[in-house]
């Protein structure tokens, strides 16, 4: 399969929906431009201008596997809600003019005419939502290369094994102990025919 940016967009986000507090500043640093990087540290007000508890990158991953877990058959609210709350907040109005109010979403004209590879990621999952799938290993989430992958390619250990590998060995000692009883009795039976 030939990865296109918008596919390698969409595992980059894949990525950012099931990152850890921890792995944060690490994670920026490998994708400087993946959304704004003063994005990160934004925590919006509520309607008294009053901080939220979380910042918006915890809010909006939030919304984002909520759409994931739903395959991305989600309606235009969900959609403009991931879409418009990623944006550079030196650029809101209201944090030019120095209003206490900062706000969850930026409106149409403060939005960049260049799409953040953050929201093409999302439209690009949103026309292609077969793409966005759950690991039936580890239920993270990650971008399908083909229709009927059922296991993300993360590493889960230090030997570098993946869900999939790890999955698939499961399957074979699963397979192997189902079927032990009638293949044994088979070795035998050409065993003893062999040696007589």
């Amino acid at each position: 399969m030939r990865v296109t940016e918008a596919f390698r967009d969409a595992q980059f986000l894949a990525e950012f929906a099931a990152l850890q507090p921890q792995s944060v500043e690490n994670w920026r640093m490998n994708h400087p431009d993946f959304v704004p990087q003063k994005w990160w540290d934004y925590r919006p007000t509520d309607s008294k201008g009053k901080p939220q508890p979380r910042k918006l990158w915890q809010m909006n991953q939030e919304w984002l596997r909520e759409a994931w877990r739903k395959h991305f058959n989600i309606g235009l609210f969900d959609l403009m809600r991931l879409i418009t709350s990623v944006f550079d907040p030196d650029n809101l109005t209201d944090v030019m003019f120095g209003v206490s109010e900062r706000p969850t979403f930026a409106t149409l004209s403060e939005m960049p005419e260049e799409l953040y590879p953050y929201q093409k990621a999302v439209l690009y999952l949103k026309e292609n939502n077969w793409r966005s799938a759950l690991c039936e290993r580890c239920n993270m989430p990650f971008v399908a290369a083909h229709n009927r992958q059922k296991y993300c390619g993360r590493t889960l250990n230090a030997e570098g094994e993946t869900c999939f590998t790890l999955a698939r060995k499961e399957q074979k000692r699963a397979d192997h102990a189902r079927h032990r009883r009638v293949r044994n009795r088979k070795r035998r039976k050409s065993y003893a025919a062999s040696t007589a």
